[in-house]
């Protein structure tokens, strides 16, 4: 039975009271694979991080790989990436 804060939209529950949202497992690694690329790329990787507007394009690419998404730049995939260099310290 359907929740009455939150509605779907496509394969992402959605909340109306602007709650948090829920990474799903292959939205992670569609992410990570993004990232991989951008590493191996020379142009978005620099000694200290990524270039400016590598979030942008990360959002990009996600959106042609995961068509109907509702994951934004910020603060989606900024607060995902800030996590895993919390959590493992490798990005």
């Amino acid at each position: 039975m359907e929740n009455a804060n939150s509605n779907y939209l496509g394969l992402q529950k959605v909340r109306k009271n602007g709650g948090r949202r829920s990474w799903k497992p292959y939205e992670e690694l569609i992410l990570m694979g993004h990232l991989k690329e951008m590493v191996a790329s020379a142009n978005w990787k620099t000694e200290n991080g990524f270039r400016p507007g590598y979030l942008q394009k990360l959002k990009e690419k996600i959106r042609i790989s995961l068509p109907g998404t509702d994951l934004r730049a910020f603060p989606n995939i900024n607060s995902k990436i800030l996590a895993w260099k919390k959590h493992h310290g490798c990005i």
